[in-house]
């Protein structure tokens, strides 16, 4: 079965969260700090967390659940009649379709409640809209059916760096690496995650592990830059900054990026 494809918070940073398919919000009173006035804006886009898209497969470290593509008895259980409503949910959250796509994942929740993989599904649709309680409600029921789920485990991780918890988010995370192994999402999340709590080294560590599997994620850059600058490693900083201007030269960001690499040279030769 092919998975449906899947960090930002401003603070002082005015980090936004995710881009017109995803999440814009200010988390800034959930921040646990304040971070160095340097203003940086990050977009990112919410797909690319939570799975592989068409360009990916072949890539390693992909959040693949590697529970789902498993025959398990509770999926035997499943009538025929909801597997059918779910991939069609499925065709049509590819399509971003996303209103189409509940549709049918309710409908295949409605012949059989106990569809663990639906209510993940729609997790993910609902995090897509911008529904964050019900995402997480929908998560957290779909964990409550099968606690193997790696989807909603990350799901629940975003939407808790999201909304700021922080230490919610990564224990949610931890169980991901758990359950599937090393990703770059899970890694990039966590490395948000940490930030939030000002846990600095911890989120250096895990977006250098995240830009290693994933260099071409430009945004990972953007935040490495902003723990780096928080740490006091102004040229560090830089460097992570340029490093986005070379994966992403023509990101809608790269004008202000520009204007932020200036503004740190002058800030460093005062």
């Amino acid at each position: 079965m092919k998975l449906a494809p899947y960090l930002f918070a401003p603070l002082a940073f005015q980090l936004s969260v995710f881009s017109v398919s995803a999440l814009d919000l200010e988390t800034s009173t959930a921040r646990h700090r304040q971070a160095e006035t340097i203003p940086l804006s990050i977009s990112d886009d919410w797909k690319a967390l939570l799975g592989p898209r068409e360009s990916d497969e072949e890539e390693e470290h992909e959040a693949i659940d590697r529970h789902e593509m498993m025959v398990s008895v509770a999926a035997l259980r499943v009538p025929r009649k909801a597997w059918q409503f779910y991939e069609k949910g499925l065709e049509a959250k590819k399509r971003d379709d996303f209103d189409a796509a509940l549709r049918e994942f309710e409908a295949a929740l409605k012949v059989y409640p106990d569809f663990a993989i639906a209510f993940e599904a729609r997790g993910t649709t609902l995090l897509w809209q911008r529904k964050l309680e019900e995402a997480q409600a929908s998560f957290l029921k779909a964990i409550a059916l099968d606690p193997e789920l790696f989807q909603a485990e990350l799901g629940l991780g975003l939407v808790m760096n999201g909304t700021g918890q922080f230490e919610g988010a990564i224990e949610h995370l931890q169980r991901a690496l758990y359950l599937n192994g090393e990703c770059w999402q899970v890694r990039y999340a966590l490395g948000r995650a940490y930030y939030g709590l000002s846990e600095l080294l911890k989120a250096e560590l895990n977006l250098k592990l995240a830009r290693a599997w994933r260099p071409k994620h430009a945004n990972v850059y953007l935040l490495l830059a902003l723990v780096l600058m928080d740490e006091g490693k102004r040229s560090e900083a830089l460097a992570e900054m340029e490093a986005f201007l070379t994966v992403s030269p023509d990101d809608p960001l790269a004008p202000e990026i520009r204007a932020k690499i200036q503004e740190v040279r002058e800030t460093k030769a005062e």
